[in-house]
């Protein structure tokens, strides 16, 4: 396993090629005569990731984790994120999916299907939401 996104597991099967990431630090500005504006700490701000990958349904399979990554994005929950090394990244939600298939096969089926996933960072669930959200996985 090289990642796990909720119950989906990234492999061979459903293989991410890149995973980007970048977090903002906001400062609210305000004006003062006279000298620089002063910057106010606004506190942490977003983390975001993406993973971009490919699958090949016809050779390895995959698409069953494909359409794990829809239902999580349609169902707008968040789900835990970790590394294939079991570090955890936290709690997340899809904001974004994007497939493209391409040399398109049995049943209309593209042999290669490229995706990107967009996630934010996001706060962990209360208690009750987090054993609502993992039993969506089980």
């Amino acid at each position: 396993m090289l990642m796990k996104l909720g119950s989906v597991e990234f492999d061979l099967k459903v293989n991410p090629q890149t995973l980007s990431y970048d977090a903002e630090h906001p400062f609210a500005t305000h004006e003062v005569m006279g000298t620089s504006p002063i910057h106010e700490n606004m506190g942490d701000g977003n983390e975001n990731y993406e993973i971009k990958g490919v699958v090949h349904p016809h050779h390895f399979g995959g698409l069953d984790g494909l359409n794990k990554l829809k239902q999580a994005r349609a169902r707008g929950v968040p789900v835990p994120f970790m590394r294939g090394n079991l570090t955890p990244k936290g709690w997340v939600l899809i904001t974004k999916l994007n497939f493209t298939e391409e040399e398109l096969g049995i049943g209309g089926v593209g042999m290669v299907i490229n995706f990107n996933a967009t996630l934010v960072s996001t706060g962990r669930p209360s208690a009750n939401m987090a054993q609502f959200v993992l039993g969506l996985f089980l």
